[in-house]
């Protein structure tokens, strides 16, 4: 039963983290240091870099936060339930599943560390 309270505490904190980074790139703060994030030198100088940035963040992070909703709900749902333990295929699907949204959280951190190395055409 413990495992169905963690997940449900990972996937919130998930949801939670997603939806703060979209409503940073949706206020176009992503490369604001005080507000957002680190981002390389010419991505703060460039507006169009900046622009490309905050996009990337706020289209990632809503989609991380709705991906992280499914499990919340099923998570959540099992804890009421007072559902028995879960089995290893359970529990190792949800930690890909957890691993993989992690991915999708970062994706636009790394993508933006590499907007000021491309050159444009």
């Amino acid at each position: 039963m413990e495992y169905y309270y963690f997940f449900v505490a990972v996937f919130l904190a998930y949801g939670v983290v997603a939806v703060l980074a979209a409503v940073t790139g949706h206020r176009g703060q992503v490369c604001m240091r005080g507000v957002g994030y680190t981002v390389p030198a010419a991505v703060e100088r460039d507006p169009e870099l900046t622009r490309r940035a905050n996009e990337l963040v706020l289209f990632w992070a809503l989609g991380g936060a709705i991906l992280s909703v499914p499990p919340l709900i099923l998570f959540t749902v099992a804890v009421a339930r007072n559902r028995q333990p879960m089995s290893l295929w359970e529990l190792a699907v949800a930690a890909l599943y957890a691993v993989i949204l992690g991915g999708v959280l970062t994706y636009p951190l790394e993508k933006i560390k590499t907007l000021g190395s491309v050159r444009k055409m």
